[in-house]
């Protein structure tokens, strides 16, 4: 079956799946922050407040990232705000930043520990990582390259995924033909799946676990994934600095960032173990 991607429609507004996924992304990591916030004493205001001022500066984060590194696709000021041709360009790496950034300032605003945050945020990240790139399936993009051996292409597959993963028409990138691409979009929102596994287990089961250390984790694993996945993307949908792809650079500077930061939290930041500091929230706040 052919996934149109567009939902449906009320009047002349068209709901697409990728919105609706990525809401639901968002449901989800929120229902899965208030539980772990619960143990950790985090009270549940701090962060619903925090996650409605978060999430739409997060998109204009995503956007601008997007559009400053592919400045040569607009026309006009409209398209870039999304007035014309719709919001068409969102970059994950510049909604990451942002939200990084808020997380620092709203905390130091609430006295909250930054730590603590990061390790609500972390996870909650991955979630809408993983269920917002079945939106890019949706909308039949972020494809790697040609299938080489169709038939075993279909054996491993689901045929609702090979049907659609069939581009031909308006979905193709500029020099290819029709045929079937193997499905990047699954292959990163797997990777991330198994790496969200790895911190409901982690923060559960390691007893050197230190508060702070899944945004570590976070950029780490999340750098290696889109490292891999964008070496297998066609030119024409990925955003370039010359020759240079700019998510994979990005890749880098956040597995590096990653490893600096668990490092330096180590030297110079206050340390609490994660099992101490649920231990120490009092029951009722549980």
């Amino acid at each position: 079956m052919w996934i149109d991607p567009v939902a449906f429609e009320i009047g002349k507004l068209e709901v697409r799946w990728y919105g609706i996924l990525i809401v639901v992304g968002v449901l989800i990591a929120l229902f899965m922050g208030l539980q772990e916030g619960k143990r950790m004493g985090i009270d549940e205001d701090f962060i619903y407040t925090g996650l409605i001022i978060c999430l739409p500066l997060a998109m204009i984060g995503a956007r601008l990232w997007y559009v400053l590194f592919n400045l040569d696709s607009f026309d006009s000021f409209a398209e870039v705000i999304g007035l014309k041709g719709g919001f068409s360009g969102l970059a994950i790496q510049g909604g990451v930043l942002v939200a990084i950034v808020f997380v620092l300032v709203y905390c130091y605003k609430k006295k909250v520990s930054p730590y603590k945050v990061f390790d609500l945020l972390a996870p909650g990240l991955l979630i809408g990582q993983i269920v917002g790139r079945w939106g890019n399936f949706c909308n039949h993009e972020l494809y790697g390259q040609m299938v080489d051996n169709v038939d075993l292409f279909q054996k491993i597959f689901p045929k609702f995924i090979t049907n659609n993963m069939y581009i031909s028409g308006g979905y193709l990138l500029p020099g290819l033909t029709e045929g079937y691409y193997h499905p990047m979009f699954l292959y990163e929102s797997g990777l991330n799946f198994i790496g969200l596994i790895m911190i409901l287990i982690l923060r559960r089961k390691a007893k050197r676990l230190e508060s702070g250390d899944f945004l570590g984790f976070y950029l780490i694993w999340y750098g290696i994934v889109r490292a891999i996945t964008e070496s297998f993307r066609h030119e024409g949908e990925v955003l370039l600095i010359g020759n240079i792809r700019v998510s994979f650079v990005m890749s880098i500077v956040f597995i590096i960032a990653g490893i600096l930061f668990l490092v330096l939290k180590r030297i110079k930041g206050k340390r609490v173990l994660y099992q101490d500091l649920i231990l120490t929230v009092p029951k009722k706040k549980r």
